[in-house]
């Protein structure tokens, strides 16, 4: 018999492997939270509607509401997988009900704060590929993912067109003259990314350096952008 443990490793890192780094971190917390809560072992025949809303149980007492959602969100999806794969008739979790989200205040930069970022260059190649994709997200509200996928064929006349990786719904965004600067030259092959981007942990760890230096308080990372 399948086991739902083993399944959800595999899909985390076929994930990986397709360079799906938005979704990295929440799926493998939800992969530790449901390795502790069942042992580490669990057949698909046993994950019913009890199972699952015990394991919502279980997240609302590690993790906050939203992140319990996140996690559960995980879950489901691994399961819709499963039906897919011919592995389950159908997805259990259809059954139970979504854990109730909590509204949170969205923090996002000033221009004051961008201005001092943008002072605030890192000596690493790296680490300034990743401030330079964060302040162009900074003023287009791309996700990290769609800034990763960007390539020169998506620009057209000082205008942005792309199929957003998380929705896909398609994207027709014009770009102000401080976006453009960010993107430098754009007379490259359509099929060169605009940024190299490095994983979404490294870009975060060199954001949270990189705000600090430039003496931001608020915590920094790449979604950050996307509210600003």
């Amino acid at each position: 018999p399948a086991d739902l443990i083993k399944y959800f490793e595999k899909i985390g890192k076929d994930k990986e492997a397709s360079g799906l780094y938005n979704s990295e971190t929440a799926w493998w917390n939800t992969f530790k939270h449901l390795k502790a809560f069942t042992g580490g072992k669990i057949q698909f025949a046993a994950v019913d509607q009890h199972f699952l809303e015990k394991f919502q149980q279980y997240l609302l007492s590690h993790v906050s509401a939203n992140t319990a959602s996140n996690y559960f969100a995980k879950l489901k999806n691994c399961l819709e997988l499963a039906v897919k794969d011919r592995i389950l008739l159908e997805n259990p979790a259809k059954r139970v009900s979504a854990i109730k989200r909590t509204e949170i205040e969205k923090i996002y930069l000033t221009i004051g704060e961008i201005r001092q970022l943008a002072k605030t260059i890192p000596e690493n190649q790296t680490s300034k590929e990743v401030a330079r994709a964060f302040l162009f997200s900074c003023f287009t509200g791309l996700r990290v993912s769609d800034a990763r996928k960007l390539t020169f064929g998506n620009l057209e006349d000082g205008c942005l067109k792309f199929r957003q990786q998380k929705t896909k719904g398609f994207e027709y965004l014009p770009l102000n003259k401080t976006a453009l600067s960010l993107i430098g030259e754009t007379l490259q092959s359509d099929s060169k990314p605009v940024f190299k981007l490095p994983s979404l942990t490294y870009c975060n760890r060199a954001l949270k350096l990189l705000g600090a230096e430039a003496g931001i308080k608020k915590q920094m990372h790449f979604h950050r952008s996307r509210y600003t």
